[in-house]
């Protein structure tokens, strides 16, 4: 029988990359997407769409989003809000979404698939890449809503699996937050803070086929959290070279003191406002950004899962910006 997998995000960076892989594996994708989605895309690649409200408000939305449910086999959480200034958004969009979608989950699924972050753990300032023994202090409203999201799906008392994935930085075809940091490699310098602070990464295609892998086990009521990530962090002025590299410009990385993020943080947040439009620089984010590590270890989740990324961090990297065919 051909299973029926409830995807939300699937208009997304990660969510597109979910579908290709969840199609090419014979899943059958229904996403559900906002009503002012633009969903052409996955639709041409065969996923069906159901329109609902992932925070719904009275009966009409709280049974639209339960009909959505109903037949489904297992469940994919890959939205989730980020660039906002807004505290009250951010929980709606990565707490309450996942409130919403366990309470109406179908007593038998299967698998409930959380994609949440690394920022749920927070930066450290160790050199050793995070595992899931450690300790979690998240610096921003952002990986606070994360780890309360987790917090709710790992508490949830179905038969079938629940697991949490925690990607890092994410790269390949379609991401567009290291555009800036690509422009500025163009010009010839990169400015950084802790140039020499290690960070992880993840291609967006191998967080897909992680998630398939999560999918694609024996449910057995099992409670997981693992890091997913390329299992070599590298320094921030190993990506400022290599995306100097790929822009084909012998860089120079300009070393910031902290003290100079906040101000730059707050002016790009007011920029952002006065624009309309949320800036990835912000106040929330200003935690995360002053770390000096941004690293985590994915070899538990490579052992359970059986799931090993195909793509080094230099090659996400390039297909970021020259995207194959």
């Amino acid at each position: 029988m051909t299973k029926r997998i409830a995807l939300t995000g699937a208009t997304g960076f990660v969510g597109g990359h979910v579908v290709d892989a969840l199609m090419q594996r014979g899943f059958e994708v229904v996403a559900l997407a906002r009503a002012t989605s633009n969903t052409q895309t996955i639709e041409k690649k065969g996923a069906k769409v159901r329109r609902v409200s992932l925070n719904p408000q009275g009966e009409i939305q709280f049974s639209e989003l339960r009909a959505a449910l109903a037949d489904v086999n297992a469940i994919v959480h890959a939205a989730g809000g980020g660039i906002t200034t807004d505290k009250r958004s951010l929980y709606a969009a990565n707490t309450d979404s996942t409130a919403a979608l366990l309470h109406f989950a179908p007593p038998s699924l299967d698998h409930f698939v959380l994609v949440s972050s690394l920022a749920a753990r927070g930066p450290s300032d160790s050199p050793q890449p995070a595992k899931e023994s450690g300790v979690d202090k998240p610096a921003s409203a952002y990986g606070r809503s994360k780890l309360a999201a987790e917090s709710l799906a790992l508490a949830h008392p179905s038969e079938g699996d629940v697991v949490v994935l925690r990607p890092p930085a994410l790269m390949g075809p379609g991401e567009y937050r290291l555009n800036s940091l690509y422009k500025a490699a163009g010009r010839g310098f990169v400015p950084m803070v802790h140039s020499e602070g290690t960070m992880s990464f993840l291609d967006g295609r191998d967080l897909a086929t992680a998630i398939c892998a999560a999918l694609q086990r024996e449910p057995a009521g099992r409670r997981d959290r693992f890091f997913v990530a390329h299992p070599k962090p590298i320094t921030r002025r190993h990506l400022a070279e290599e995306l100097g590299r790929l822009a084909g410009r012998k860089i120079r990385v300009v070393e910031l003191p902290p003290a100079l993020l906040p101000p730059v943080f707050t002016l790009a947040e007011l920029a952002g406002r006065l624009r309309g439009k949320a800036s990835q620089m912000s106040r929330d984010k200003l935690g995360d950004a002053l770390g000096r590590h941004q690293s985590c270890d994915p070899r538990l989740a490579m052992r359970h899962l059986g799931w090993e990324p195909k793509y080094t961090v230099e090659q996400g990297l390039r297909d970021t910006f020259y995207p194959p065919a």
